[in-house]
């Protein structure tokens, strides 16, 4: 009986003192090792974007790593469509400096955009619109898009700014982390940059990166200031996260919040960033913390400054987490606003059932039947209207789904 107690005890020891990090054998030991970008792939392979290496693979859940292209680049970030679509944002000589491309999930890289200047991010959106966010210098600076996979680039935030991270949200509003005259900026745009309305921090710090929570808040991680977030779609933002630690990334998986930092660690927050804790378990002195990904397998990675990559030893999400989806009826604002001759629109239903999706001029009459069939709930719905068969107007859509209903306007401009 004493035996058994004390085999329950070591084991019951065991498990609570298991490390939450443990470190792989990618190569470190010096800044070439550094890993600024970790992008987790459909076919549960990670890929690796490195300081000067290029961008490594792994295909066994991070037990082994090969090169996957663009070797002695700096790999800023890594970023996929929804056609699964691979975008590289780079710095080099060897292959050139600005987006490259994969259609294959990484074994070959195409450039499809070209720029001598200073970059800062990469963000692909659910409409698979690409946006590069510059480092301004000697007159240039801004937010490039491309909105047909590269083929051809428009600058629609022309400022003299520096941009440092991008993100939209669900809505179709697009936010820019902007360090401009001294002062952090948030600008946002529900027409894809034709106008830009400002938020002004008061302080001096530099934003790092964005995530947006299923529930709509937005999250930005700053160098030194905290992490801030937004509840009312950017109109205000509260610091939700400790000053002094340099955040220079964050990751939400379900109501969990993961945030790196530059000499800190990793911290935690089960509560939306009411609270936090650091983990750092495993890491020893291993503190600087470039990057955060998660695998399609449910593994978190880090990416290190000179430490290679750091792994969780188990599986983070949840059950809850893998079942979480959005339980309300939303109809969202359609995007672009105003349009020609497409627009986005996404919706998601509390129930089940037949739904409807309907597009009306300014006199009721019906213009156009988008949607009229049985939905589940559970998920974002996405669908595109094509107004080149009208005329320049305003129009207004309705959703109908059981007893819900909700009607916005659109604006067609030729």
């Amino acid at each position: 009986m004493k035996s058994f107690i004390f085999l329950f005890l070591s084991l019951t020891h065991l498990l609570l003192s298991q490390n939450f990090w443990n470190k792989t054998n990618f190569p470190s030991g010096s800044q070439i090792n550094s890993v600024y970008t970790i992008l987790g792939l459909e076919d549960n392979s990670i890929l690796i974007g490195t300081y000067a290496m290029g961008i490594y693979k792994s295909t066994d859940n991070g037990l082994s790593f090969n090169q996957s292209g663009l070797s002695s680049q700096w790999i800023i970030k890594l970023a996929k469509d929804n056609q699964q679509s691979l975008y590289a944002l780079t710095i080099g000589s060897t292959y050139g400096t600005g987006v490259f491309k994969s259609t294959d999930y990484g074994s070959n890289w195409t450039q499809i955009w070209s720029y001598q200047g200073g970059l800062n991010c990469l963000f692909v959106d659910n409409s698979n619109n690409i946006y590069v966010g510059l480092n301004y210098s000697s007159g240039q600076g801004g937010v490039y898009k491309s909105s047909n996979g590269g083929l051809n680039w428009v600058n629609i935030f022309p400022y003299a700014a520096n941009v440092y991270a991008i993100t939209k949200t669900l809505n179709g509003t697009l936010f820019l982390a902007v360090y401009e005259n001294g002062i952090a900026h948030i600008y946002k745009s529900t027409d894809e940059g034709a106008n830009w309305s400002k938020y002004s921090f008061t302080i001096n710090f530099t934003a790092t990166d964005f995530a947006v929570h299923s529930n709509g808040t937005i999250y930005l991680t700053t160098a030194g200031y905290g992490i801030y977030k937004s509840v009312d779609g950017g109109n205000s933002w509260q610091n939700t996260a400790p000053t002094g630690p340099e955040f220079s990334c964050i990751l939400i998986i379900g109501n969990t919040i993961y945030a790196g930092t530059r000499g800190n660690y990793v911290y935690k927050s089960t509560n939306l960033g009411q609270s936090w804790e650091v983990i750092n378990s495993g890491m020893s002195q291993d503190r600087y913390v470039l990057s955060l990904g998660l695998s399609k397998s449910g593994y978190i990675f880090a990416g290190m400054d000179y430490a290679g990559i750091y792994k969780s030893v188990n599986n983070v999400v949840s059950v809850s987490d893998e079942t979480q989806q959005p339980e309300e009826f939303s109809l969202f604002q359609n995007y672009p606003n105003p349009f020609n001759p497409t627009t986005t629109i996404e919706f998601t239903l509390a129930e089940d059932g037949l739904t409807t999706l309907k597009v009306y001029d300014l006199l009721g009459r019906e213009v156009q039947t988008l949607i009229n069939e049985e939905l589940e709930s559970g998920r974002i719905h996405r669908v595109q209207f094509d107004g080149s068969g009208l005329s320049s107007g305003v129009y207004f859509y309705q959703l109908i789904n059981g007893h819900n209903r909700s009607t916005k306007r659109l604006i067609l401009m030729k």
